[in-house]
């Protein structure tokens, strides 16, 4: 059996659309976060810790408006309110825009979003049993979109250790960091780190 559609945890903003409902828990200041921060909600509802801790990062930064952006708050929004993305089994748009400099991801080299081919929707539709998360879906997807949210094997072990004991993580830390790296003990903000750690 293949459905037609799935659905997963965290949305696209490409080709996406959605419900006037849902997006009227868009907020461009992510005002939440301290909130969903703090209840380690992305640690129960993301398909890793890994990805939790990433998108917790990224989120803090949109708190305190470091980093421009406006489709990383709709993934706050979305998770935030234990949303559900659908996602259809077939590719309905393609993005042209990589590898032109005059595009806004001019820059980017991306061979896997990139100039993808476009598949007709089959109907009439084959819906999933459920209106659940596809926890294997789920997990592929978050590996496949948000690769920064993988690691190698050396920093799987020091996820394993900072994720399992993040107290003792960042007592490590920040006395290796006040022995042998006094200045960058003074800048770094380790309460706010143990905030986004599980």
């Amino acid at each position: 059996r293949r459905d037609s559609y799935y659905f997963l945890s965290v949305p696209t903003v490409w080709g996406m659309a959605t419900w006037r409902r849902a997006w009227k828990h868009y907020d461009p200041d992510v005002t939440r976060w301290p909130e969903v921060r703090d209840s380690k909600l992305l640690y129960k509802i993301l398909p890793s810790s890994a990805a939790a801790f990433y998108f917790s990062k990224k989120f803090q930064g949109y708190y305190e408006h470091k980093i421009p952006s406006w489709d990383g708050q709709w993934v706050f929004a979305c998770l935030a309110n234990n949303g559900l993305s659908i996602y259809p089994t077939r590719n309905l748009i393609s993005n042209i825009g990589f590898n032109d400099a005059n595009a806004f991801h001019g820059a980017l080299e991306d061979s896997l979003w990139g100039d993808l081919p476009t598949e007709p929707m089959l109907f009439p539709l084959t819906h999933p049993p459920k209106v659940e998360m596809n926890k294997v879906w789920d997990e592929y997807g978050v590996r496949a979109r948000y690769r920064r949210a993988d690691f190698v094997w050396y920093q799987k072990m020091k996820w394993l250790f900072k994720s399992s004991f993040p107290d003792v993580y960042i007592a490590v830390k920040k006395l290796y960091y006040k022995i042998l790296l006094p200045k960058r003990f003074a800048e770094h903000n380790h309460t706010e780190e143990r905030l986004l750690l599980p």
